[in-house]
């Protein structure tokens, strides 16, 4: 067991959901085995935490739909290391281009930030992935914060612009105190979020299921108008409708 696996850190993760899975950076064998660990713990037990790089397999490349992840916390802002000569070189190149060619590529600065973003996007995008879905995203860190004072022509906050746009205006900065500096604030800081929580997620799971209940009604009013017969089911893991038998239509 490595010397992290004995923090207190590490410890409180374990007893607050019983398992800890986190993202091997070696073989394909190895995610795989991982990402069935995680899965079967969820099936099993309904708890587990997953531990993910940003542009990792994971963050990017796997889907956890419903049940599997109903909530996604972002550490930090995922920057590339600016002392990598390929991204030093690209910043390089659109700012020469910019400047002497008059091309209409992003200022180096601003794609080396939307490199970052869009690496957030992607892993936040993980625990929501169709219409009934939901989950809470965290985003731990001050620069997301809502500092009350700069905002674009749209009204949303400076910080949020580089987000996802569904998410942009729902985006809420946590206050310690009840001092209210941004246009969303949530006040009273870690508590009074477990309250938001709590109550976000019974609503959010009233109307996921009524969502799915319209879409079956939906699928239902189209077979009847193709004269169609056909048993729905909604695949969790797909997040898709799909039929298990089919009648074709009558001559």
């Amino acid at each position: 067991m490595s010397t992290w696996q004995n923090s207190s850190t590490w410890q409180r993760l374990l007893s607050s959901k019983g398992e800890v899975v986190v993202e091997p950076s070696s073989s394909q064998s190895e995610f795989e085995e991982a990402r069935g660990l995680f899965n079967g713990t969820i099936e099993r037990t309904g708890n587990c935490i997953l531990l993910a790089v940003f542009r990792g397999k994971m963050s990017e490349g796997v889907s956890f739909n419903d049940d599997y992840a109903r909530g996604v916390i972002c550490v930090g802002v995922p920057f590339p290391s600016s002392y990598d000569r390929s991204i030093s070189a690209k910043m390089a190149y659109n700012n020469e281009q910019r400047r002497f060619r008059k091309k209409d590529l992003l200022p180096g600065s601003e794609w080396y930030s939307q490199q970052a973003y869009r690496a957030i996007a992607q892993a936040i995008g993980r625990c929501i992935r169709h219409a009934a879905d939901y989950g809470t995203i965290i985003l731990l860190d001050s620069r997301h914060c809502d500092d009350g004072h700069s905002y674009n022509q749209s009204g949303i906050c400076r910080a949020h612009t580089n987000l996802p746009k569904w998410m942009r205006s729902s985006v809420r900065t946590l206050r310690r105190d009840m001092r209210r500096e941004g246009r969303n604030d949530l006040l009273g800081g870690w508590n009074n979020l477990q309250k938001e929580m709590r109550s976000f997620f019974q609503a959010a799971s009233v109307h996921g299921a009524s969502v799915l209940k319209k879409q079956k009604e939906e699928f239902k009013r189209k077979q009847e108008s193709t004269s169609l017969s056909q048993d729905l089911a909604f695949d969790h893991k797909s997040g898709k409708w799909s039929s298990s038998q089919t009648t074709p239509k009558k001559e």
